[in-house]
Formats: C-alpha cells, sequence, structure tokens
C-alpha cells in the first residue's frame, strides 16, 4: 500500500508541473515578444554615409550610395531633383531647407541653385535653373529667393561638374553642372572681327592674284 501511494503522489507531482509549464507558456512567450519589439522599436537607425548625387543640367541625374532606394523627377523647364528614401535600419540627418548659388561667368549674377533638404527618412536634392519659376520649384522649396546673401555660398560656374560644399552635409556629397551659354561678342568686338575677316580676304585673293601673273 505504502509503495502504491508513493507511486501516485510522484505522478500527481509530474503532472502539477506539466500543468504548470502550460500554464506559464503562453505568457512567456508574449513577454517576450514584447521584449524583442521594444528592443528593435528603440533601436537607434544608421545613418546612411557615402551618398553621392550629380545634377547635370537639363535633366541627367546619378545616384550613388547604399541603404535607401531613389526616384527623380523634373517637373518643370530647368527644375529636376531626386528624392531619397532610408531603407529599414537606416536613417538621413535632417535638416531645413539648403540653398547654393551658382553665378554667370563675367557677370556674377545668380544662375543656378542647388537645393537640399532632409527628413529622419528622406532626402531631397534640386537644381533649379534660369527662370526660378514658383510655378515648378518642388513645395519644400517654395519662397525660394535666396539672394547671394542667404545662400550657403557661392561659386561662379565651369560648365563641368562642381562640388556643391554642405549642402548635405555628412550625409554625402551633391555636384551640380551648368550649361554654359556660348558667350555672345559685345558690340565694340563686332567692328573688328568685320575688319579681321576682310583683311583675310583680301590677303588671300591677293595671293591668288600673284600666283596667276
Amino acid at each position: 500500500m505504502v509503495s502504491n501511494r508513493m507511486v501516485v503522489r510522484t505522478r500527481s507531482k509530474g503532472a502539477s508541473w506539466s500543468a504548470l509549464v502550460a500554464r506559464l507558456a503562453a505568457p512567456l512567450i508574449v513577454v517576450v515578444t514584447i521584449l524583442l519589439w521594444s528592443v528593435q522599436a528603440g533601436a537607434v537607425p544608421t545613418p546612411i554615409t557615402g551618398v553621392a548625387i550629380d545634377l547635370i543640367e537639363p535633366s541627367t541625374i546619378y545616384v550613388t550610395g547604399t541603404g535607401f532606394t531613389f526616384t527623380t523627377f523634373n517637373p518643370g523647364p530647368e527644375v529636376m531633383g531626386a528624392m531619397l528614401m532610408a531603407s529599414t535600419g537606416y536613417s538621413f540627418t535632417p535638416f531645413a531647407p539648403r540653398y547654393f548659388a551658382l553665378l554667370e561667368v563675367g557677370s556674377g549674377a545668380l544662375s543656378d541653385i542647388a537645393a537640399a533638404y532632409a527628413t529622419t527618412s528622406m532626402l531631397a536634392v534640386a537644381f533649379i535653373s534660369d527662370s526660378f519659376d514658383s510655378t515648378y520649384v518642388p513645395t519644400w522649396a517654395k519662397g525660394l529667393t535666396c539672394t547671394i546673401a542667404l545662400c550657403l555660398g557661392s561659386a561662379t560656374e565651369t560648365g563641368g561638374l562642381q562640388t556643391i560644399p554642405g549642402l548635405i552635409g555628412g550625409s554625402g556629397t551633391v555636384r551640380a553642372q551648368s550649361d554654359l551659354g556660348a558667350p555672345v561678342p559685345e558690340p565694340g568686338t563686332l567692328p573688328l572681327l568685320g575688319f579681321g575677316l576682310a583683311g583675310l580676304g583680301l590677303w588671300g585673293w591677293k595671293r591668288r592674284s600673284e600666283a596667276q601673273a
């Protein structure tokens, strides 16, 4: 009898432990899931570095880098740009819109503007040329006047790719290339050019005449 009672008690203890584990399993799974979610939610996204954007007038854009996807836009005449979206686990450093001026050769007048702004998940870069018609300027750059004094800085355009310093800071680099129009001769040089061509023509005619004689 004693032996049988001991077996019954042992079995009942085993059943109790099984029931306890079964009751605790579901809450434990829930707690672990919440903890893992909290850790992921609180994780600080890795800043994106090494972004390189080339804006070539009037409509060519090259974007290189990793950790994001991008689309390009060209909403109007001489206005273009790129929109970069950070992938999961990455982020951009937010900043308010920034503008950089490119100046015409000779006159120093405002020719083009390179602009950028960023949120945690998005970086937008635009190249705005010539008329600066507000109809076509991106929404985030509305109200743009960018007198040279209000821009980050300025540089005389060269017709080649120029690095725009400070536009997107540590997130990478932006280069812009402006079209350079053919220089228009000043009125005072046109008569000189005409006299020069006439002189060449007269010299050539004289040489032919001497050869025939």
